[in-house]
């Protein structure tokens, strides 16, 4: 997307770079050694966007900044700012003040480029008449695109957040998960989980996880990701028309391959079930939503108010009584997922959410029936009380399986 910037910086070799690595995405650039010497342009051309140092001679970045936000014609200019790493005061100054994005020195031109593309893509989103948030705020309207993704409808709607479906112009079906109404109190904590989960589905690719096809920001600011699309729906919905053994081993074959590769990166899912079990096709299974994910080593396993993260008829007992996490977190909830496919019911039942928390702690799971004996020493060390009982990572519990007979 090619654009008018105008550079603001005090440094002639800092500026001089700015303008080579602008103009080598092919972008217009003009550039100026101060604030006073931009302002007259700026207001003259109204650039697409503005790159300014924070220190300069004379106007500083922040007072430019404060100077275009001030005036009707360059109140809604993009602006990014230069400075320091560490700056912590500077940083939040210019957020008051309305600064789109920052870059930090020493500049790289990996962050230039993705910062200016962003801010571009998001000006152009706007200027195009993208106006996602009123969507939101009306559960009856849906935006007309998001990205390169015209909107079909809406797939479903969750605890602040909405998932749509898209399609792009080569008929590419995605569900585009973005923000949705949520009240004040709880979107700080719907955004850090929603930006974790864009976080760990870009970070770690396999066969068995749900493929991110983009991802970006609506004309407000909100963030999105784009899924693959999955027509034939989750585990849950075939739960009812009964799974053969054997394909209840495949899909848990699968299911912990793709686990595996999130184990390999340090992370544990945390909240295995059907529902995030989603059907590619009918000998392909995928692991989705990562919201609840987190690396191990920073791991807690409830919210600050105390609530177990996870669903109850799958949460591992480690998840209730607050001990670490780990591999063998996932591989507990995927051994109620492989009882309940294999007798159609879950192992740990209970009138209310206490007693079936309590049941995954204290009461043995059911054995299975006779004719599925031979499936009992696997569903038993995956559902062990003890972390330290069940298999030691996937790739164990995959050779167990594969080793069952049929």
């Amino acid at each position: 997307m090619m654009a008018e910037i105008l550079v603001v910086d005090d440094d002639d070799a800092i500026r001089g770079w700015l303008v080579a690595v602008l103009r080598s995405a092919r972008h217009t650039v003009r550039s100026f050694g101060s604030a006073e010497e931009a302002l007259p342009q700026i207001r003259k051309t109204l650039p697409d966007l503005v790159v300014s140092d924070i220190r300069l001679p004379g106007k500083s970045g922040l007072e430019l900044l404060e100077t275009l936000r001030a005036d009707p014609p360059t109140a809604t200019l993009p602006l990014i700012l230069i400075t320091s790493v560490g700056h912590r005061q500077i940083f939040r100054k210019g957020m008051e003040l309305g600064a789109d994005d920052f870059i930090t020195k020493p500049l790289a031109v990996e962050e230039v480029t993705r910062a200016v593309d962003a801010r571009l893509a998001r000006a152009h989103a706007q200027s195009a008449g993208e106006r996602v948030r009123s969507a939101v705020a009306d559960p009856a309207a849906l935006p007309a695109r998001i990205g390169r993704f015209r909107i079909e409808k809406r797939l479903a709607r969750g605890v602040g957040t909405q998932v749509l479906l898209g399609r792009d112009q080569s008929g590419v079906q995605a569900a585009i998960k973005m923000l949705g109404h949520a009240a004040d109190e709880d979107r700080d904590v719907t955004l850090e989980r929603f930006a974790r989960e864009i976080e760990t589905a870009g970070a770690v690719r396999h066969p068995n996880l749900a493929a991110v096809l983009d991802r970006g920001l609506t004309a407000d600011g909100e963030p999105w990701v784009a899924f693959e699309f999955f027509p034939m729906g989750d585990l849950a919905g075939f739960l009812t028309q009964g799974i053969a053994p054997h394909l209840a081993c495949r899909i848990v074959g699968q299911v912990a391959a793709g686990l595996g590769a999130l184990h390999g990166a340090g992370i544990v899912h945390r909240d295995v079930k059907p529902a995030n079990i989603m059907v590619r096709s009918a000998n392909a299974f995928v692991v989705t939503d990562f919201g609840t994910a987190k690396r191990v080593r920073v791991d807690t396993t409830l919210t600050p108010d105390g609530r177990v993260v996870g669903t109850p008829s799958y949460v591992s007992p480690e998840q209730i009584t607050r001990k670490p996490l780990g591999p063998q977190t996932d591989i507990y909830s995927l051994g109620v997922v492989f009882h309940e496919m294999l007798c159609g019911n879950k192992p740990f039942a209970g009138a209310d959410f206490h007693q079936v928390l309590h049941s995954h702690v204290m009461v043995p799971a059911p054995p299975l029936p006779t004719r599925l004996a031979r499936f009992q020493p696997v569903v038993d060390r995956m559902l062990a009380k003890d972390p330290a009982a069940r298999f030691a990572t996937t790739d164990e519990l995959i050779e167990a399986v594969n080793a069952l007979s049929f």
